[in-house]
């Protein structure tokens, strides 16, 4: 059975890494023209895999089906929106789905609570892994080919569209409930919609001494809405890593006419 970090579990990420790094190698061979076109046809291949993996999930009723093909997650909302953002390649939105895409597939492939318990090689687990590689490896490769540039100014864009894309993740699960196709809300939800889930718990308790109370009491959590602080916690560490990873270069020009600004100032009062 597949557990988390067991050798099924490697086997997996040694397998990640070496399609990733035989990918890479095939990508860079190319064009930028042809690594584009490469990169926007594994978004739609991921895009018509999202519908198509009910196929291969035979005991799951007619309302299961429905629920897996639905918005349920963040992943699913980034797999269904990347063609249409990289068609028309708005800057904003192709630098945030670059930015949760990559770190939210990783999250997926390597902290995979969802898939305990399961066989390790059926075709659901398969599916999972080679859907969230490739909105981890799209993401890191538009990135590092710079087809459309990343911006570390528009990392402040990322809080606000960060809970948009939660608010479609409730109102998909409201209006699946409220419609009768699914009987429960899954208050577990990978994304934390509703809340920590218990499973990781342990590790991120601490965010709980952050929220305010009033989106949580007695262990219950506002959803979506509680999310309003911890998330200028995680704003501050994808600015970090923005700058100092992704667009230093862009940031330490633009830091240096900050302070050229800051001089010219100083200057000028001197004189007065």
């Amino acid at each position: 059975m597949f557990q988390l970090f067991n050798i099924y579990h490697l086997i997996y990420i040694f397998i990640t890494l070496v399609i990733f790094t035989l990918l890479d190698r095939f990508l860079i061979k190319m064009s930028n023209e042809k690594q584009f076109k490469f990169l926007y046809g594994l978004t739609i291949v991921n895009f018509i895999i999202h519908f198509l993996k009910v196929l291969v999930e035979f005991e799951l009723s007619l309302s299961s089906k429905i629920y897996r093909i639905a918005l349920t997650n963040l992943c699913a909302v980034n797999t269904f929106i990347y063609p249409f953002v990289l068609k028309f390649k708005n800057k904003i939105l192709v630098n945030f789905l670059e930015f949760i895409g990559f770190f939210s597939g990783v999250i997926a492939l390597v902290f995979c609570y969802d898939l305990n318990g399961t066989e390790p090689f059926n075709l659901s687990n398969i599916r999972y892994w080679f859907t969230h590689f490739i909105l981890m490896f799209v993401s890191f490769e538009l990135i590092r080919t710079k087809q459309v540039k990343y911006d570390y100014r528009n990392v402040w864009y990322f809080y606000f569209l960060f809970f948009i894309e939660q608010i479609i993740i409730y109102l998909n699960d409201y209006i699946l409930f409220v419609t009768n196709i699914i009987d429960r809300i899954d208050y577990s939800n990978g994304a934390f919609t509703y809340g920590i889930r218990e499973s990781v718990l342990p590790y991120l308790g601490f965010v709980n001494y952050i929220i305010p109370s009033f989106l949580y009491q007695d262990g219950v959590y506002t959803p979506v809405l509680w999310m309003i602080t911890p998330m200028i916690l995680v704003l501050i560490v994808t600015f970090i890593i923005s700058v100092t990873f992704i667009d230093r270069k862009h940031f330490v020009e633009d830091f240096k006419k900050f302070k050229e600004k800051i001089k010219q100032k100083r200057s000028v009062k001197d004189t007065k």
